[in-house]
C-alpha cells in the first residue's frame, strides 16, 4: 500500500472524508494536518471508502490516526491491524472521538482497549465570554486587557497580502527571543508550520489578525471556522515584553472577526503544565475528548 505526502491540492479530498460526520476535533482540520505534516511525518492512503492516515510522534514509532469515511468500520480496522503487522509496529490509533469510540466498541466489543488521552483534549470556550471578560473569574484577564489598551498608538489589522511579510518578520523576531532555531525543537517545528500556513493563507481559507503599537506588531493570530458555530484558533503569538498582549490579541480578534460564532476551539495543552494552567484560566465551557485505541491484551 502506497502512502502519500499531503499536498495543498488534497484539501477537497480530506474535507470530503473528514466531514462525512461533523468533526469537532482540531486534529482533522485540513490546515492542521497540512501545517504539521513534516513535523509528524503525516501520510495518507485511500482504502475503499476510507481515508487512512499515519504519523510519527517525535522519538516514537509510527501510529495511525482514526480513519475517516463511510462503510464497514470492521473492515478498515482490520486493514490497519494488517498494516501495523506489515510495518512491524504496534497497532495504535490516535485521536479517536467519543462517537468513534462508541462505534468501535459496538462493532467489535472487547477487541480493543480505548482509553482517554487527557493531554490532547481540545479546550472549547464561549466566544461571548472571551470577548466580554466579565465577572469575577475573568477579573485578572480584564485587568491585563485594560493595561494593554492604555498604550498609545494601538491599531488592529486583518492579515492580508499587504501585511503578510510583516507577520513573517514578527514570527522571526518572536523566534529570536525564544531561540527557536536551535536544534530540533518544538518551537522550530512550530515556526515551519506557521510559515507553511502563511505561504498558503488564502488558499487554506484562513482569517487572521494583527495588533500593533505605534506601527510595530505585538501580536498576531489566525483561525478558521470548523462548523457553523465554532472557530478554531490555529496560532496565537504575542510579544512577551508587552503586558497584556496575549489577552488583547485573543479578545480583539474574537470581537473583530468571530462575534457571530458561539464557540472557539483553542486546541490541546499537550500535557505541558504551563500551557494547561493558561488554558484552564480562560474557563472552557467544554472539553472535546480524544482517545487512544490499542489491541486488547486478551486478543
Amino acid at each position: 500500500m502506497i502512502y502519500k505526502d499531503i499536498e495543498l491540492s488534497d484539501k477537497p479530498l480530506f474535507e470530503g472524508y473528514c466531514n462525512i460526520v461533523p468533526n469537532e476535533l482540531s486534529d482533522y482540520v485540513f490546515t492542521t494536518l497540512f501545517m504539521w505534516k513534516d513535523t509528524y511525518n503525516i501520510k495518507y492512503t485511500i482504502f475503499k471508502d476510507w481515508l487512512v492516515m499515519r504519523m510519527a510522534l517525535p522519538m516514537e514509532k509510527e501510529i495511525f490516526l482514526m480513519p475517516k469515511g463511510k462503510g464497514d468500520i470492521k473492515e478498515v480496522m482490520n486493514f490497519i491491524e494488517q498494516q501495523s503487522k506489515d510495518m512491524d509496529i504496534p497497532f495504535r490509533i490516535f485521536a479517536v472521538s467519543a462517537a468513534e469510540k462508541q462505534a468501535i466498541e459496538e462493532s467489535m466489543p472487547q477487541r480493543y482497549s480505548i482509553t482517554p488521552c487527557r493531554d490532547y483534549f481540545d479546550y472549547v470556550y464561549s466566544v461571548k465570554d472571551l470577548i466580554s471578560l466579565s465577572g469575577k473569574k475573568y477579573h485578572g484577564k480584564k485587568n491585563h486587557l485594560n493595561t494593554f489598551m492604555a498604550n498609545d498608538g494601538i491599531s488592529y489589522e486583518n492579515i492580508s497580502s499587504e501585511n503578510l511579510d510583516q507577520v513573517v518578520q514578527a514570527e522571526e523576531e518572536w523566534c529570536k527571543k525564544h531561540d527557536c532555531g536551535k536544534g530540533e525543537t518544538d518551537l522550530k517545528s512550530e515556526k515551519i508550520a506557521i510559515f507553511r500556513a502563511l505561504e498558503n493563507f488564502d488558499k487554506l481559507g484562513l482569517t487572521g489578525g494583527i495588533l500593533k503599537i505605534s506601527g510595530k506588531i505585538v501580536g498576531f493570530t489566525f483561525a478558521e471556522p470548523i462548523s457553523g458555530d465554532t472557530v478554531l484558533i490555529h496560532i496565537e503569538k504575542a510579544d512577551p515584553d508587552t503586558k497584556g498582549a496575549y489577552t488583547a490579541i485573543n479578545q480583539v480578534f474574537l470581537e473583530k472577526q468571530w462575534k457571530h460564532m458561539s464557540y472557539v476551539n483553542r486546541e490541546e495543552d499537550l500535557g505541558l503544565e504551563g500551557l494547561r494552567k493558561a488554558k484552564e484560566s480562560y474557563h472552557p465551557v467544554k472539553m472535546i475528548e480524544k482517545y487512544g485505541c490499542e489491541l486488547n491484551d486478551k486478543v
